[in-house]
């Protein structure tokens, strides 16, 4: 059996700013600051509308940094023999879905990390809890063995519940 992956990414922010004039014939003026972005991905291995490897976690991470390696050998969550090896890396997603007051998930800053996402490897991007880091790149960014291949979380303190996705082409 072929192993296949398909993605839909959907996210809509509105944010409303609105103010009020003050007296009897008080009127509300509003505006709406909106971003709605919608992707679909169908299976393949075609720049810019495929995917055909994807791998997440939800384990918990403490103040030992969690390599995961994106050209070594990840077990599929689906089925463990098959492995996840990606050339590109198109969506990231990062949910820290520890209450409030609990720790950050730092994600980057290992020597040997993928970029493309951040400017350079010791670039790290704190998840707040209950944040979400989420970048989507159709075109993806090149992940290259032994030294730009490598996704680093740790808990900025404590233990830091989460999830994580990655997805992109095995080539």
């Amino acid at each position: 059996m072929a192993r296949q992956v398909k993605a839909k990414i959907r996210v809509y922010v509105e944010v409303e700013e609105f103010e009020t004039d003050v007296g009897s014939a008080s009127v509300t003026t509003r505006a709406p600051h909106i971003i709605d972005y919608s992707y679909d991905f169908e299976s393949g291995t075609t720049d810019g509308t495929q995917l055909d490897r994807v791998w997440s976690s939800d384990a918990d991470l403490s103040g030992a940094a969690t390599d995961t390696d994106l050209s070594g050998a990840l077990a599929s969550v689906l089925n463990g023999s098959n492995t996840v090896v990606l050339a590109d890396l198109c969506i990231l997603a990062i949910e820290n879905t520890t209450a409030n007051g609990g720790g950050d998930v730092n994600v980057g800053g290992d020597a040997a990390a993928v970029t493309g996402w951040v400017a350079n490897a010791s670039d790290i991007v704190p998840v707040k809890p209950k944040g979400l880091l989420l970048w989507v790149a159709p075109f993806g960014t090149a992940v290259t063995a032994t030294t730009a291949d490598v996704l680093q979380r740790v808990a900025s303190a404590g233990t830091v519940t989460n999830k994580t996705i990655v997805a992109g082409r095995s080539a």
